[in-house]
């Protein structure tokens, strides 16, 4: 029992000597691997880095300037409160979101609409001769310039096609099969 105890003791020991408290500010203590975390990471982010002085000068100040808001009782009041949690959830979004399946949802849109098409359709007479065909082909084309043009795509549906089903799709036919025409 005796050994155990002493195993216990040995790793604490050990833990505490591997991360020593490196200084106390305000009656908190600051373990090195805190400082040197926040060193190395506000560094990084730096144009110009700072020596290790200034730092320790900066970092003193802070911790004291976060003492005296805890002090005032800042930290509990309902805006802070809130401001930190809507950081808090900006912070975990991009770990909470699955992107893998976000970009395979994206692939699979994208694959579906390689595959199919989302058509209108107007329909005309086939004329019963070649005159009354080549009629119908101008007035074809007339309306697809009035759709180029900007006119309303219902508009010219109700009033021109003879599609039965136009007044419940107002031309719209849906998705078919990518190069299919629908029957």
């Amino acid at each position: 029992m005796l050994h155990c105890s002493w195993v216990a003791h040995s790793e604490l020991l050990q833990t505490k000597i591997k991360d020593p408290v490196l200084m106390q500010i305000n009656g908190k203590d600051v373990k090195l691997s805190e400082f040197e975390y926040l060193y190395h990471k506000n560094n990084q982010q730096q144009i110009e880095k700072e020596s290790l002085e200034q730092y320790l000068d900066r970092f003193i100040l802070y911790k004291l300037k976060v003492a005296d808001a805890e002090a005032a009782g800042i930290d509990t009041t309902d805006i802070f409160k809130k401001e930190y949690d809507g950081y808090k959830k900006d912070l975990q979004a991009p770990y909470l979101e699955d992107t893998t399946y976000r970009w395979q949802f994206i692939q699979e849109a994208y694959d579906f609409s390689k595959r199919n098409v989302d058509i209108d359709h107007f329909m005309l007479r086939l004329g019963t001769n070649e005159q009354q065909t080549n009629e119908q082909i101008a007035r074809m084309d007339s309306i697809r310039n009035c759709v180029l043009a900007g006119e309303n795509w219902e508009d010219l549906v109700e009033k021109y096609s003879v599609d039965p089903s136009k007044a419940r799709n107002k031309g719209h036919y849906g998705y078919i099969r990518s190069g299919v025409f629908p029957l």
